[in-house]
């Protein structure tokens, strides 16, 4: 199945350097295997969102989804 991938701020050097990407996994693969292919350190990224949705790493993933992909953010 493919999913189209948003990289967020850092995040997009995982894509090798673009933001947007489509990403090609077995079907009914979880948010977190989504991650672990693009090989997304837990400590880089702060959430994801699947169609709209904030979603845990749990979510079961559909053909067509958009993932958007958010970084920790941090300053002060």
């Amino acid at each position: 199945m493919k999913i189209n991938v948003v990289l967020a701020g850092p995040l997009s050097k995982y894509g090798n350097g673009s933001r947007h990407q489509i990403v090609v996994l077995e079907d009914a693969c979880q948010l977190k295997e989504l991650f672990s292919a693009l090989e997304i350190p837990e400590n880089k990224y702060s959430f994801a969102v699947v169609n709209g949705i904030k979603s845990l790493e749990e979510v079961v993933l559909q053909n067509g989804d958009e993932v958007k992909i958010y970084p920790i953010v941090s300053g002060g």
